[in-house]
């Protein structure tokens, strides 16, 4: 059967990439297309894949992608790295309203609950507020898994209860994150310390920091660099959705000459320490034997560490941002995350496996 990857973003590309590879028949969709279509993983090498912007025309040019290849292939599953987007949603509707089964294939840490729901103020929010409660869409914006897909591949048994508590009836399978695959090569880091400063998109949905908030944390991202890098070799890494939007507060607090742009792998390899506030690098690093800690830029990531899994279980070393970051601050304690970041080196052999023998 036919596998369909939606993308949205470079880590759910690369997953697809890694997965693909197992599979005979297998095309995706990069979401953030303006005009959507199929595409093998050799056509994704000349595309930037991006985050994708709702829009009328995105949405239709979606739904005639879909329907396109139901008239050539007949029933296909749709793979999708999250549910919680709109395309994604319309997406997994699309499917089960057609008979065409679903699976998740998760592209990042996954929470108990979402943010809190808000009366929107706009227009277009109040319209993306109604299409929500009209049913049109699969899942919840606030939920992963919640669109309760045939099947979830987990990336390790620490996630299984939360997928069991949003998708009671689908199949959970242990695979591993695919793209963690490409880690297994990384070499031990180099003789010395080496301290990679992670940030977040925290004014996004689940985070929503105020602009006040969000000037501490860059400041703190700045000066904790400036202290470090007396002693110790520092960089500064940002999230893909922060690249090109934040030149307000690089500037403001001098961060360029820190910031690296460069593939995870590159930055994973070249560490000894991981500060992160929650995200999927820090969990990579500590499945890498990196020292990882995790700071809390703004009292948002407390709460999702708390409705997380894997940061409420694990014993991971906690920073604030009150102070900057010092040398003398960096035993950090060793976190063992074999259940959360499962078949490191085998992740996308298990998920096409898994695939085949649910849809073949």
């Amino acid at each position: 059967m036919l596998a369909v990857f939606l993308l949205a973003g470079r880590t759910q590309a690369a997953d697809f990439t890694a997965v693909s590879a197992f599979l005979d028949d297998a095309v995706a969709i990069p979401l953030a297309s303006r005009t959507m279509s199929a595409r093998s993983a050799a056509d994704l090498c000349d595309l930037d894949v991006q985050l994708p912007e709702v829009t009328a025309r995105g949405t239709a040019s979606l739904l005639v992608c879909l329907e396109r290849l139901r008239r050539r292939h007949g029933r296909f599953v749709v793979v999708s790295g999250q549910d919680i987007g709109t395309f994604q949603r319309l997406a997994l509707s699309w499917a089960q309203r057609r008979g065409c089964p679903t699976a998740l294939l998760p592209d990042g840490i996954a929470f108990h609950v979402g943010y809190e729901r808000s009366e929107p103020s706009s227009a277009r929010g109040r319209l993306r507020a109604g299409v929500d409660r009209s049913g049109l869409l699969a899942g919840d914006p606030m939920g992963l898994g919640r669109s309760n897909p045939d099947l979830i591949l987990s990336w390790g048994k620490g996630w299984n209860d939360l997928w069991r508590a949003h998708a009671p009836s689908a199949d959970i399978v242990v695979t591993g994150s695919p793209r963690s695959d490409a880690l297994l090569s990384s070499e031990p880091p180099a003789t010395g310390t080496r301290i990679l400063l992670c940030s977040q998109p925290l004014w996004q949905a689940g985070f929503r920091a105020a602009p006040e908030e969000l000037d501490a944390w860059y400041r703190w991202l700045g000066t904790s660099a400036e202290a470090l890098r007396e002693r110790v070799e520092v960089r500064i890494r940002l999230h893909p959705a922060e690249m090109g939007v934040i030149s307000e507060f690089t500037a403001r607090h001098d961060l360029g000459r820190f910031v690296v742009d460069e593939p995870i792998r590159a930055s994973l390899t070249w560490s000894s320490h991981v500060v992160a506030p929650a995200s999927t690098i820090v969990l990579e690093g500590a499945a890498l034997g990196r020292r990882a800690g995790l700071v809390a830029a703004v009292g948002a990531v407390r709460t999702k560490w708390k409705a997380s899994p894997l940061f409420g279980a694990a014993d991971w070393s906690r920073l604030d941002i009150a102070e900057p970051l010092r040398p003398d601050a960096l035993d950090f304690r060793h976190v063992d995350t074999e259940s959360y970041l499962a078949n490191t080196g085998c992740a996308a052999q298990a998920a096409a496996t898994a695939l085949l023998g649910r849809f073949s």
